[in-house]
């Protein structure tokens, strides 16, 4: 019997893609189980792509904005080090936000479309070219090169957002936003209710986790590796969730909003997070002062607001007992040894208060250059001091701070313009929104180190402030047209 040459093309081919399968399931078995999953979600993310190809934008912007919180990075050069970057980090995230980046630059090529370096961008340049200087100071250059290849990769996504200029794409991307507030506010509950939850091994937490040596606490902290990372991922998305539970056009998005609202307010609370209790409580402030005008215009606004207090009523009052014990009892001294460690730290910018120790050297540099002893209280171990500012100060010096600041200004920078502009609407209720989660952050800055200290959570500094710069671009436009 002759096999035709068709034939044995029909036949060859299952048997190649066959042995391709083959292969990669023995490699996938010999990679870490986090590591496998991510392969397996970028595989399968690919083939939807190729099912869909009419959707691939979204599908990508999808994966980019969800995966923002779920901390399923692949890790390179890995140090055991504390600080803004201890590895090079490829995530998902940015994975996505790289091939939109290489779809933007063919879109240039091809229909010689022009690309906006925004402010926030150049500020950032700024930023990371000061901090270059470090390479002639720092403890530890290696660390100065990982701040720098993190402060690129956020970059990328800046540059993304903000070049976008699809105003109902930018809607969709506040719909993913909320859908990872969703799934992160639930699934912090249920790891907070229960003793362990499989799902969460995967990203090698538990219910009970030793945050410090000797330290074991009963905090949420959903896919982000720690409490205080969740706490700072609500206090800037819930904000957010707010304002989209009132204004958005769609009765279902507003459902979605109000559940992500009240999801995460009952996971801000167990994250048992007093820093980020007050950064919310400060967004929340600033979001109804913002909002105050717009809930006495109709029935309806009132009604939903009564609502919200109710419920806010209702939650501290469930909780007050976690609130409570939080706040009196004991805390392994976390609170008490924060002004040591601020004058510690003070006491090394006195040293170097033009540029620094350098990038990302701030635990690495504490007990050398302390001249009080208070950074002794780390026994054991090296950490940064329990202050956004002081860090950035100590690490690349008032100049670097003032860089610093600048580029997270921009966001009410927008903010100001359009109200200048008279501009009233949607995308302005948004921007708001992400102002009022910055300003929530910055607030809690004055205790905690931050988001430098989560790839994660930086990852969301970076896309929040595209996101702001995208909308403030467009809807200025809108408003100089009529």
């Amino acid at each position: 019997m002759t096999l035709s040459l068709r034939g044995f093309e029909n036949l060859a081919l299952p048997i190649v893609l066959g042995c391709i399968a083959a292969l990669g399931g023995i490699i996938l078995v010999s990679l870490p189980f986090k590591f496998a999953v991510t392969t397996l979600l970028i595989l399968c993310m690919s083939i939807i792509l190729m099912t869909f190809p009419g959707y691939a934008k979204n599908i990508i912007y999808f994966s980019m904005v969800f995966f923002i919180s779920v901390n399923l990075d692949i890790n390179f050069w890995v140090h055991k080090h504390v600080g803004s970057a201890s590895s090079i980090s490829i995530s998902i995230s940015w994975l996505s936000s790289s091939v939109l980046m290489l779809l933007l630059l063919r879109d240039r090529l091809l229909n010689q479309r022009k690309l906006r370096i925004s402010g926030e961008l150049l500020v950032l340049f700024l930023y990371a070219l000061w901090g270059c200087t470090g390479f002639l100071r720092a403890e530890y250059p290696e660390y100065v090169l990982l701040e720098l290849v993190r402060l690129m990769m956020g970059g990328v996504i800046l540059f993304v957002v903000s070049n976008e200029l699809d105003e109902s794409l930018l809607g969709k991307l506040v719909t993913f936003l909320l859908l990872a507030v969703l799934f992160q506010g639930l699934l912090a509950l249920i790891q907070y209710v229960f003793q362990s939850v499989p799902t969460v091994k995967l990203f090698g937490m538990t219910k009970v986790k030793e945050l410090f040596p000797g330290q074991v606490v009963h905090r949420a902290m959903g896919t982000l590796g720690h409490p205080n990372f969740l706490g700072y991922f609500l206090e800037l998305t819930l904000p957010l969730c707010f304002v989209c539970m009132f204004n958005l056009p769609s009765g279902f998005s507003r459902k979605i909003a109000g559940l992500a609202w009240l999801v995460g307010t009952l996971a801000i609370v167990a994250t048992k997070s007093r820093g980020a209790w007050v950064g919310y409580t400060m967004a929340m402030l600033f979001i109804m002062a913002l909002q105050f005008r717009k809930f006495l215009w109709g029935i309806r606004p009132v009604v939903r607001l009564l609502t919200v207090v109710l419920l806010v009523v209702l939650i501290l009052a469930g909780s007050y007992p976690v609130i409570k014990k939080r706040l009196l009892g004991s805390d392994h001294r976390s609170a008490s040894v924060r002004m040591p460690l601020n004058k510690a730290a003070v006491s090394i910018l006195r040293q170097f208060p033009v540029a620094g120790v350098g990038m990302n050297n701030f635990s690495e540099s504490f007990k050398k250059y302390d001249t009080t002893g208070y950074s002794r209280i780390f026994r054991g171990y090296k950490h940064v001091v329990h202050n956004l500012y002081l860090l950035i100060a100590v690490e690349t010096g008032l100049i670097g701070l003032s860089l610093f600041l600048l580029f997270l200004s921009f966001p009410f920078y927008h903010a100001l313009r359009l109200c200048c502009y008279d501009y009233r609407g949607l995308g302005c209720d948004i921007v708001g929104g992400i102002c009022g989660g910055v300003w929530g952050h910055l607030v809690h800055g004055l205790f905690d180190p931050g988001f430098v200290l989560s790839p994660q959570i930086s990852t969301l500094i970076f896309f929040m402030i595209g996101l702001v710069s995208a909308y403030s671009r467009i809807l200025i436009y809108k408003s100089r047209e009529v």
